[in-house]
């Protein structure tokens, strides 16, 4: 049997895990979720601390055992925080494994609030609609830009979850939820991911009504539009972009098909005169 030597991570194996962290959801199991993604991650870890294949076996089969699921571009804060916790647990042993379960008990949730909250929910709605507007424009910077922006902050996200989350160990992430800033970082994007989204419903959406009446006795042409504009501005594509989003968050309707379904559906009622 091999001697068991404990050594730091070092640079080169904190690499190791962060290219190997964008496995997080490639498999995810119906009762486990995220958690074979989180083995293959920690993999060099496990293979630098336990020499022996009945070591590794049991740390792996563990991680694999347990139950994850947070969002997978803050997950790297949690791998960090685990690698630094197994660390500790190869230098001292006096650290009980139960400290990992915990850390990700505890680190899922409010971790998933924030990518959820800043990354998808705010970032992205942002960038989607600044290159939605420059695309409208026919700039053809826009996807660039998307893609530039939203790669650029996933890739930092990652490495400072991997590089700093190992080295601030889980202390950080307790201090910001105790002093209640997580909570309001949360709210705060919040709220600005949902103004970002009605701009983007007045501003870039557009619903034309083709319907129009001639006034008897006069040669005024009224259209619909006209009227529902002058009940409320921007009432339609306001309408339209909350039927869109309860048909998506209610009824399940995956984006793609409702795309074909709304070009579809536009192409025949212009035929019919009902839009314009």
């Amino acid at each position: 049997m091999e001697e068991k030597k404990w050594e730091p991570l070092s640079k080169k194996d904190l690499w190791k895990v962060f290219f190997r962290s964008y496995w997080i959801r490639t498999v995810n199991c119906p009762d486990r979720m995220q958690s074979l993604g989180l083995t293959c991650s920690i993999t060099p870890v496990v293979e630098k601390y336990y020499p022996t294949k009945e070591e590794r076996a049991e740390v792996m089969t563990r991680y694999l055992d347990e139950y994850f699921l947070t969002n997978p571009v803050m997950a790297e804060w949690i791998i960090g925080i685990v690698i630094s916790i197994e660390e500790k647990i190869a230098q001292t042993g006096a650290i009980t494994r139960d400290a990992v379960s915990g850390v990700k008990t505890a680190l899922m949730g409010p971790l998933a609030a924030i990518g959820d909250g800043l990354y998808n929910g705010t970032l992205r709605p942002v960038i989607a609609g600044i290159a939605c507007a420059l695309a409208l424009d026919g700039n053809p910077i826009a996807p660039i830009l998307f893609l530039l922006v939203m790669a650029g902050v996933n890739v930092f996200i990652r490495w400072t979850g991997i590089f700093w989350g190992y080295r601030q160990g889980a202390s950080f992430f307790t201090r910001l939820q105790e002093s209640g800033m997580l909570k309001k970082l949360i709210e705060a994007a919040s709220l600005v991911a949902f103004m970002v989204v009605g701009a983007f419903a007045a501003t870039n959406v557009t619903v034309n009504l083709g319907i129009s009446w001639v006034t008897e006795g006069t040669e005024t042409v009224t259209t619909l539009q006209s009227v529902l504009d002058g009940i409320m501005p921007k009432c339609l594509p306001l309408g339209f972009t909350l039927f869109t989003w309860w048909l998506i968050e209610k009824k399940h309707l995956k984006p793609l098909l409702l795309i074909v379904l709304y070009l579809l559906g536009g192409i025949l009622l212009y035929y019919l005169g009902i839009l314009a």
